[in-house]
């Protein structure tokens, strides 16, 4: 049984979706386009707080997340 491992959007991935968007494709075909999950991608386009998905946004506030996690780890 092959198990899926869990692998994160790529800025290429969240600019790709960010034009999918403007040209008001679906989010099942999106996730088809990408090889990836829909549940994926609506969550992705959720986060963002806007009324527009901008692949930017989406990375800035990846990055800090990601910084807020490591650095917030003291004993």
């Amino acid at each position: 049984m092959m198990t899926k491992t869990y692998c994160r959007l790529t800025l290429h991935e969240r600019i790709q979706i960010e034009k999918m968007i403007s040209h008001n494709m679906s989010l099942t075909a999106i996730a088809l386009a990408l090889n990836r999950n829909k549940s994926t991608i609506s969550r992705e386009i959720k986060r963002q707080k806007h009324k527009h998905y901008t692949a930017l946004k989406a990375v800035c506030r990846y990055v800090e997340l990601q910084h807020y996690r490591r650095t917030d780890k003291t004993k």
